[in-house]
């Protein structure tokens, strides 16, 4: 009688070359990856070649508790449409040490298709870790969505499509910590055409290709052109179409702005769904940088703990905590060089932001406001905390209508506490707008600031 002994148990491994991989790229390596996932059983480990890269056109689906690692390359054809590495419903899984570079990711818009992961854990796939890998391309590199207790530690994560790590519906108690995920440069605009479609110049060489989707930031004068996404025809080293755009009727461009490749829309996105929160998520210790949008994002999330991070020039905020999001601790990050440094915002009166904690962080030269806790409409924002950061030099655009700390959004941000900040080279050190009632302004430190508490609010404390 034969007995099956599983490779882990006797110290060893299964490599796809015993079951056919060649290993040259080119050469279609799938059948031999899920045959070594089989042969290593549960709990089993898998090699792959540093020397080797393997081509997978389709899924590879681990055994649960197996170990994948060896520093091998994987890569995929252009448009492809699935998850390199699906764990639904394996557990204990771990991806170490792997590099992998996605083809262009095919689809109708630049977030299609949603399937084109490196790894994804979905439901019942609890206890998985993504560690060490580096990661080009995707459209993301790392979700963990329906799986508890997850692990996504010191990824390099390169210029993903859509999101570097997602944290989704059911996947609590996830920890995403020291990964590196990067977006791509921007490039300035010196002009763009009032036409159908609309013409865009650049500065210098753009560096874009035919078919990819851009977006556009900061442009003045042509306001309706702001974050606007589409795919282009480029006709130039400097010039392209925004194929999707009609700007016959928009107002004339005057001056500024600047577009970027719509690749990572935000660097890491902890996002569960109205009614069902992400809970108890730890971001900490990650560098995300040159994202189109944000570069750390959470939404219908409970207990988010976001500390220790560097957010560096991302298009959009560099953590920002919207829709539903409650108890949040945003605590010892850096943002500098994002649209504004960090923001607590809802616009939708039934996802109230709550509770958010901004503390201990250094937030200096983004765009427009350091700290901006405002609400939209009939929605709400309340009892946040501001305490004990670092805010220097926002305000980057120059417009004298943004500020240090802002509240704003009038009578539904309630509760707000701004105490013992420094603020420096500011405008305004701290706003509070009209009918901001019982806000609680103490000592914070202004230094250089040409004014240090605007008010307008309704019944501030002022602490001295």
């Amino acid at each position: 009688m034969t007995t099956f002994v599983p490779a882990s148990m006797i110290g060893a491994f299964v490599t796809p070359e015993s079951y056919g991989a060649i290993g040259n790229g080119s050469t279609d390596d799938t059948a031999a990856l899920n045959a070594a996932a089989t042969a290593a059983g549960d709990w089993g480990q898998v090699f792959l070649n540093p020397a080797k890269t393997y081509r997978v056109t389709a899924s590879i689906t681990p055994r649960t508790g197996q170990r994948w690692f060896g520093g091998g390359r994987l890569t995929t054809a252009d448009g492809f449409n699935f998850n390199v590495f699906n764990l639904s419903g394996k557990t204990d899984v771990t991806i170490e040490g792997l590099r992998a570079a996605a083809g262009r990711v095919g689809g109708t818009t630049y977030k299609d298709p949603t399937t084109a992961r490196f790894v994804t854990a979905s439901a019942g796939s609890d206890r998985c870790r993504v560690l060490r890998c580096h990661v080009t391309g995707f459209q993301s590199a790392v979700q963990f969505n329906g799986s508890a207790n997850c692990l996504a530690e010191d990824n390099e994560i390169v210029a993903p499509v859509g999101w570097g790590i997602n944290v989704q519906t059911d996947a609590d108690d996830a920890c995403v910590r020291g990964n590196r995920i990067t977006g791509v440069a921007s490039v300035a605009i010196s002009a763009i055409t009032a036409a159908n479609p609309a013409v865009v110049t650049t500065s210098a060489a753009h560096g874009f290709a035919t078919g990819d989707y851009v977006v556009v930031r900061f442009v003045g004068g042509m306001t309706q052109m702001l974050n606007k996404t589409s795919r282009i025809t480029v006709t130039g080293s400097t010039t392209f179409r925004m194929d999707d755009i009609d700007a016959s009727a928009y107002s004339a461009y005057t001056s500024g702005g600047w577009v970027r490749n719509r690749l990572l829309e935000h660097g890491i996105y902890v996002a569960g769904a109205s009614g069902n929160n992400v809970r108890a998520a730890i971001v900490e210790g990650n560098r995300v940088s040159q994202a189109a949008i944000d570069g750390i994002k959470v939404s219908y999330a409970d207990d988010t703990r976001v500390s220790g991070n560097v957010c560096l020039s991302n298009g959009g905020d560099g953590i920002y905590a919207t829709l539903g999001a409650t108890r949040t601790l945003v605590d010892g990050n850096t943002a500098e060089g994002n649209s504004n440094g960090i923001i607590a915002y809802t616009g939708t009166a039934s996802d109230v932001v709550d509770r958010t904690r901004i503390t201990n962080n250094t937030v200096r030269k983004n765009l427009k406001n350091g700290i901006n806790v405002t609400v939209a409409g009939t929605a709400t924002v309340s009892n946040t905390w501001v305490q004990d950061n670092d805010v220097d030099d926002n305000d980057q655009e120059a417009t004298g209508s943004q500020y240090g700390i802002v509240l704003g959004g009038g009578a539904n941000n309630t509760g707000a506490v701004v105490r013992f900040n420094r603020v420096a080279n500011e405008a305004i050190g701290v706003r509070i707008a009209a009918s901001v009632p019982s806000a609680v302004i103490g000592r914070n430190l202004y230094v250089n600031c040409s004014t240090g508490t605007s008010d307008a609010g309704s019944s501030t404390t002022i602490e001295t």
